[in-house]
């Protein structure tokens, strides 16, 4: 169990994300939400052709269009260009939290194995002091001595691997304080609002309500000697399938939400792998710790049935027993540590079952 969080971290956490990032994609979404506003609500000028029924003769008309509908489309694509920008935020912010969280737990794993490898080491010496006077005295040999110097070393190059990698690990910057079941609540009701708004607009293609005005002349003639003629239409358009349409929208915008929970690869998913993948972190290094304690007391039973003996094995075994126990120890404490870390985090993190 000694960096279970490793296999998470590479596994599941995307590339992280920032605040630069960001700003440029909602100036791209709200700008491009504006140019299109733009063109919705602007009145269209036409030109065309055509013959007069009443007089037999053919007929220029330029004019102006303005539509209803349009304009109404036109206030929709700007909230569009914000409903894109905040789902892009929140989708950013939740995959940020978590790679923050879980690196930043990696790194306190880090370092909580290095403080119990460094208790190790000085218990070890301790030992090494003890049993080089013993040796000293001529009561014990040169071999119980080599071997505890043996694993005081492999500890000591443990040690050195803990600081390289503490080195090597770089948590993103950033605080995060909302809790991730909360960003994904957020990330669903920004998601939901999105595709109804999208929904909204497209419900106005379903009818219009057009106001054409403009001027028209006979093209054979002079226009100075022929006046022209004004006009100005009132037109009102009604799809017969809109109703089924509209249906049909807020059904597409319903599932697509639901998609954006259940898509594999989509931030929402993740969080819900990173939950299951975190408590079975927590399931395995409780099972593991339990029989490292397990283990601890067969070595104090053994240390127990050595008391009051001086000889060469039974010191040896003695020995024996004490570098276990060191190792056994070792590895109970930061199983202990990584239930303690990812427990308070999903009580954190998870309040709500995904």
């Amino acid at each position: 169990m000694k960096f279970i969080i490793s296999s998470i971290v590479i596994a599941l956490i995307s590339q992280a994300v920032y605040a630069d990032d960001n700003r440029e994609y909602c100036d791209y979404a709200k700008e491009k939400a504006h140019a299109e506003s733009i063109l919705q609500k602007s009145p269209q000028v036409f030109l065309g052709g055509g013959r007069d029924g009443s007089s037999n003769s053919n007929v220029i008309g330029l004019g102006i269009k303005e539509s209803l509908s349009g304009f109404l489309k036109s206030y929709t694509s700007e909230a569009l260009g914000q409903d894109d920008c905040q789902v892009y935020r929140t989708t950013n912010q939740l995959q940020t939290h978590i790679e923050y969280d879980l690196t930043n737990i990696q790194l306190k794993q880090v370092q909580f194995r290095e403080e119990a490898v460094s208790l190790g080491i000085k218990h070890v010496s301790e030992l090494i002091a003890a049993e080089t006077i013993r040796v000293n005295a001529g009561v014990s040999t040169k071999i119980t001595l080599s071997t505890l110097q043996a694993y005081r070393a492999k500890l000591e190059d443990e040690l050195a691997n803990l600081k390289q990698r503490e080195a090597l690990t770089r948590v993103p910057v950033g605080t995060h304080i909302e809790p991730v079941s909360v960003l994904i609540s957020q990330l669903v009701e920004d998601t939901d609002k999105y595709q109804h708004d999208l929904s909204k607009q497209a419900k106005y293609d379903n009818w219009d309500v057009a106001v054409t005005t403009g001027v028209g002349s006979d093209p054979s003639r002079s226009m100075f000697s022929t006046p022209n003629q004004r006009f100005t239409n009132l037109q009102f358009t009604y799809s017969l399938g809109g109703p089924s349409r509209s249906r049909a929208l807020d059904s597409a915008a319903d599932h697509y939400t639901k998609w954006t929970q259940l898509n594999n690869n989509g931030p929402v998913h993740l969080a819900s792998q990173i939950r299951e993948q975190v408590q079975n972190a927590i399931d395995a290094a409780k099972g593991s710790k339990a029989a490292y304690d397990h283990y601890r007391k067969t070595i104090q039973t053994n240390l127990d049935s050595l008391e009051g003996l001086d000889t060469a094995p039974a010191h040896s075994f003695r020995i024996q027993l004490q570098i276990e126990q060191t190792s056994n120890d070792i590895e109970s404490s930061c199983n202990e540590y990584t239930v303690n870390q990812f427990t308070n985090y999903l009580n954190y993190n998870f309040k709500s079952v995904l």
